[in-house]
């Protein structure tokens, strides 16, 4: 027969079992929480980041067609304005009006800027007193619009032969990048390490202007064409 005192044994034992078994189940249900958590977590980390991969997909493909669009709608190099500078010799015995009437000819060819300077000057390669005035020409630089994709010096020399009837062969023209440098050479600022004997002939073409009267340069402003 059991006494109170075993009752109250089996009574500990169960209840230390209870307890026991009650926070057993306790982690259990503890470390699934934890592991749904987690994987919840996991699927929101990985849906995040297939959004911000899709995202980033999707704007480098807007910023790829972008680019493709400027590039294809901007302008090409040989659309734009082409800066010209053009060498004109004339005819012995040419006189400064006629240079001067050839020069407005020139400026008012269809292909030439309308609304930039047409800047030319007279220049001879006499390098002694006796012979100032010697192969008397022209430098001049102006812009062809750059509407004429296949602009080239060729045509533009045709155009100046057409206009102007002179010789062929007294036309030269290229084609210039850099304003500065080709204004500072018609200007007179040019290299005389390499051919020195072009200082002296620079130095009597300012001696060949004041004999005549001439101006350093001329400009006439496209737009009154």
């Amino acid at each position: 027969m059991m006494t109170a005192l075993d009752v109250q044994n089996l009574l500990s034992s169960a209840l230390e079992e209870h307890a026991e078994l009650s926070d057993y189940r306790q982690r259990d249900e503890d470390a699934f929480y934890n592991d749904t958590r987690a994987i919840c977590r996991l699927d929101a980390v990985m849906e995040q980041i297939e959004s911000i991969s899709r995202a980033r997909a999707d704007q480098r493909l807007k910023d790829i067609q972008s680019a493709l669009a400027t590039t294809s709608s901007a302008p090409k190099k040989h659309m734009l304005p082409r800066l010209v500078h053009l060498r004109q010799s004339f005819p012995a015995g040419t006189s400064f009006e006629r240079a001067h009437e050839i020069a407005n000819k020139i400026r008012k060819i269809g292909m030439v800027e309308k609304q930039r300077l047409f800047v030319y000057i007279f220049e001879q390669t006499g390098m002694t007193t006796d012979e100032l005035g010697k192969n008397f020409h022209m430098h001049a630089r102006f812009y062809v619009k750059g509407k004429n994709t296949d602009v080239s010096p060729g045509k533009v020399a045709k155009e100046v032969w057409r206009i102007t009837k002179l010789d062929k062969t007294s036309t030269h023209i290229v084609f210039h990048d850099n304003i500065h440098k080709l204004t500072s050479y018609m200007a007179g600022h040019k290299s005389f390490d390499e051919y020195p004997v072009k200082k002296v002939k620079c130095e009597m073409d300012v001696v060949w202007r004041q004999q005549h009267n001439l101006k350093r340069e001329y400009c006439l402003q496209n737009s009154q064409a």
